[in-house]
């Protein structure tokens, strides 16, 4: 069912900072920067780190892992025929 992790996405209290530790102290490679999210690659899992923005800390939600999965409907009805209580439906997201 899970084809691997597709990204883990922290929330960080100062984006500057972070994007220094993550670039430059541990090397890794950055993919894309917006306004208040950063994408680096890391071994081909995706370290997205995004700050708190206008909404209040923590944002419901995170911090958050996202799986890659071949179909979303099939892991839904699986996962609720395994007693998983899913909190919100299935989304997909690029």
């Amino acid at each position: 069912m899970i084809k691997r992790i597709w990204d883990i996405t922290l929330t960080v209290g100062d984006l500057k900072k972070a994007i220094d530790f993550y670039g430059s102290v541990l090397g890794l490679q950055k993919k894309y920067e917006f306004m208040d999210y950063v994408g680096f690659d890391c071994g081909g899992v995706e370290l997205g780190l995004k700050t708190w923005g206008e909404m209040e800390k923590p944002r419901k939600g995170e911090p958050c892992i996202n799986f890659l999965v071949e179909s979303i409907d099939e892991a839904y009805k699986s996962l609720q025929q395994r007693g998983v209580k899913i909190i919100e439906g299935p989304k997909e997201t690029l």
